[in-house]
C-alpha cells in the first residue's frame, strides 16, 4: 500500500498503481476493411465512437481504404505493385507514388514516377517526378518534393502549382541514392524542416537543419553537431519545438557511433539530447496534438516520448516486432506485433502509459494478423476509445481509466 507524502513522485506512483488495476478495454465495434464484409457487432458506428474518434483511412495490401461512419468502406484507392503511400500528419492528404513502366513493362533506375494527391477519393493534383524524389504533403494540402539524392526541395501550393525551387546547401550536391535527407511539415503546415548530410566523405560529414515557411523562404539553419548521418526530423505546430535524429558517425568507417535524438525549441536552441538504443532506416518522429511533445519510433526496439517540459521516456518493445504508437497530450499507446505472428493469426500486445511513462494498461489481443502490412493504433483525444488495426478489420475498444 502506498504511503502518501507530499512527494510528487510518490503521489504519481500511488495514483498509477491504482489506475493500472482498474483500466479496461472493452470491444465496442468492428469495422471491416474489405467491401462486402459485415460488421460483427453493429450495422452502424455507435454515436459515442463517431463523437470521439475519426479514422479517415488505412493501408491494406496495395490499397488505401477510405473509411466513414458506415460499416462498409466508403471507397478504395487502388495502387499498383510497389506503390508508395505518403501521408500528411492527419492523413487528410494522401499521395500515391507509382513507377511508370517502359514499353516492355519493365522498371529501371531512370523510370519516372507518377505522384497523385488525394483528399478522400478526390484527386487534387498529379505530377511526374523522378525515382529519387519523395513527395511530402502537409495537412493544408501544400507539399514539398524532396529530391534526396541531391538534397534539393521544390515547394508547391495546395493546388499543386510550383512556388519555389530551393537548394539548401547553395548548390546541387553530387548524386547519391544513399544520401540521408529527411523532411517534415508542422501539423498546421506553416513550417517545413529538412535534416540532411551534405558530404559523402565519412570524415567530413555533418547533419544540418533547415527550417522554412510554407512558401520555401528560409527562416534559419543550424549545424547539428555531433550528428553526422541524418535519420529523421519532426516539427510541432508553429515550429515551437523540433526533434532531429541522427548518428554521430558513419558505422562503416567509424566505431563508437551512437544514435541521438535532439529536441530544439522554437529558436533552434538544443534543450535535450537523448541517446537511443539503436535505429533503423525507418525512424519516425511524430508531433503530438498541439503540444510540444513528440514520439520517436526507432524502428527496432523502443518508442521514446520527449518534450520541452518532459524528461525523455523510453518504452521498450521487441526488436523483432512491428510497432505502432499513438499519443495525446496525456497518454501514450503502443501496439506491438511479433514478426512471427504476421504469417498467421496471432496476437497484438497493447500498452497504455501516462505522459511520464507510468503503465496504465497492458493487454494481449487475439485476432487475424495474417500478412498484416501496416499495424496502426489510434487513441481518442477524450480517452474514451482506442482502435487497433488487424488484417481484416479495425476494432474499436471502449477505454476505461
Amino acid at each position: 500500500m502506498c504511503k502518501w507524502t507530499i512527494s510528487i513522485f510518490v503521489l504519481l506512483l500511488c495514483v498509477t498503481s491504482t489506475t493500472y488495476s482498474q483500466s479496461t478495454l472493452t470491444l465496442e465495434w468492428r469495422q471491416p476493411l474489405m467491401a462486402g464484409s459485415t460488421s460483427y457487432l453493429q450495422r452502424a458506428k455507435p454515436l459515442s465512437i463517431k463523437e470521439s474518434l475519426t479514422i479517415k483511412g488505412t493501408v491494406t495490401d496495395h490499397q488505401y481504404v477510405i473509411l466513414g461512419t458506415d460499416p462498409q468502406p466508403e471507397s478504395m484507392l487502388a495502387g499498383s505493385d510497389g506503390v508508395r503511400w505518403r501521408f500528411s500528419q492527419d492523413r487528410s492528404v494522401i499521395v500515391a507514388e507509382e513507377t511508370i513502366l517502359d514499353s516492355a513493362s519493365k522498371m529501371t533506375e531512370d523510370s519516372p514516377v507518377r505522384a497523385t494527391a488525394f483528399s478522400g477519393p478526390t484527386a487534387l493534383w498529379r505530377r511526374t517526378i523522378n525515382s529519387a524524389i519523395r513527395t511530402l504533403p502537409g495537412n493544408a494540402g501544400v507539399s514539398v518534393d524532396l529530391e534526396y539524392a541531391v538534397a534539393s526541395l521544390s515547394f508547391y501550393d495546395a493546388a499543386g502549382h510550383l512556388i519555389r525551387n530551393v537548394q539548401p546547401f547553395g548548390k546541387i550536391l553530387p548524386w547519391s541514392l544513399e544520401r540521408p535527407a529527411f523532411g517534415a511539415w508542422s501539423p498546421d503546415s506553416s513550417r517545413f524542416a529538412l535534416l540532411a548530410t551534405d558530404s559523402d566523405d565519412p570524415y567530413r560529414q555533418l547533419a544540418r537543419l533547415f527550417v522554412y515557411d510554407s512558401r520555401g523562404s528560409l527562416l534559419y539553419t543550424k549545424d547539428m553537431a555531433p550528428l553526422k548521418w541524418a535519420l529523421a526530423v519532426g516539427v510541432s505546430r508553429g515550429a515551437e519545438a523540433l526533434v532531429v535524429v541522427g548518428e554521430t558517425g558513419n558505422r562503416v568507417f567509424e566505431s563508437g557511433v551512437t544514435v541521438q535524438a535532439m529536441l530544439l525549441d522554437g529558436a533552434g536552441r538544443t534543450t535535450r539530447t537523448v541517446t537511443m538504443p539503436s535505429a533503423g532506416k525507418g525512424v519516425v518522429v511524430t508531433p503530438i496534438d498541439t503540444t510540444t511533445d513528440f514520439t520517436v519510433d526507432n524502428e527496432f526496439s523502443a518508442i521514446i516520448r520527449l518534450g520541452l517540459d518532459l524528461e525523455p521516456v523510453t518504452i521498450g518493445t521487441d526488436w523483432r516486432a512491428l510497432v505502432s504508437a499513438a499519443a495525446t497530450a496525456d497518454l501514450t499507446a503502443i501496439a506491438t506485433l511479433d514478426t512471427a505472428s504476421r504469417a498467421a493469426s496471432g496476437t497484438i500486445h497493447v500498452q497504455l502509459l501516462n505522459r511520464y511513462g507510468a503503465p496504465l494498461l497492458d493487454r494481449t489481443l487475439e485476432g487475424n494478423t495474417t500478412n498484416l502490412k501496416e499495424l496502426r493504433i489510434w487513441l481518442a483525444k477524450n480517452h474514451r476509445f482506442m482502435a487497433i488495426q488487424f488484417a481484416d478489420e479495425i476494432r474499436y475498444y471502449r477505454l476505461t481509466l
